[in-house]
C-alpha cells in the first residue's frame, strides 16, 4: 500500500510540476511561492485588522498570530521531522525547478500550512471572504509543488 501511495504521489508531483508547465505559470508561480513577496500583504492585513477592524479585527489578528506560530512549529518541528521527507528537487530527476531547492525537509510545506491556517482563522471571523481566502491558500499550495 505504501509503495502505491509513493508512486501515486510521485506521478501527481510530476503532473503538476512538469505536466502543467507553461510560460505563464513559470513567471507567476515563483512570485506566489516566495514568502518574501507576501510580507507587505501581511503587514497591511495585520495593520488593518488592528486599526480598522475593531474588536473583532483585533481578536482575529491576535488569534492569527498564535495560529501561525503554532501551525509553523507543528509542521516544521514535529511533522517534518517525523516524516523526514527530502525535497523533490533532491530526490527526483527531471523537475521544473524555478526557485532554489532549499535544504530543509519538504513535507508538509510550512508555507502551505500557514496559508491554510490563515484562511481558516480569517474565514471564521470574515465568512464573506472565505472563498477568496481559501482560493489564495490553494494557489500558494499549488505553487509549492509547481
Amino acid at each position: 500500500m505504501i509503495d502505491y501511495l509513493i508512486q501515486f504521489d510521485t506521478q501527481l508531483f510530476h503532473l503538476i510540476n512538469s505536466g502543467l508547465s507553461n510560460p505563464f505559470f513559470n513567471s507567476v508561480m515563483p512570485f506566489v511561492t516566495d514568502l518574501k513577496n507576501w510580507y507587505i500583504t501581511y503587514i497591511i492585513l495585520f495593520g488593518y485588522l488592528f486599526i480598522k477592524g475593531g474588536k473583532n479585527g483585533r481578536i482575529a489578528a491576535t488569534t492569527l498570530i498564535f495560529a501561525i506560530i503554532l501551525t509553523d512549529q507543528i509542521s516544521s518541528m514535529f511533522i517534518k521531522e517525523l516524516v523526514g521527507r527530502l525535497r523533490p528537487c533532491i530526490t527526483l530527476e527531471n523537475i521544473n525547478l524555478l526557485v532554489s531547492c532549499g535544504a530543509g525537509k519538504s513535507f508538509p510545506s510550512s508555507h502551505a500550512a500557514n496559508s491554510f491556517a490563515t484562511a481558516t482563522i480569517l474565514s471564521y471571523f470574515y465568512p464573506q471572504y472565505k472563498h477568496y481566502l481559501y482560493s489564495i491558500a490553494t494557489v500558494i499550495c499549488f505553487s509549492r509543488v509547481y
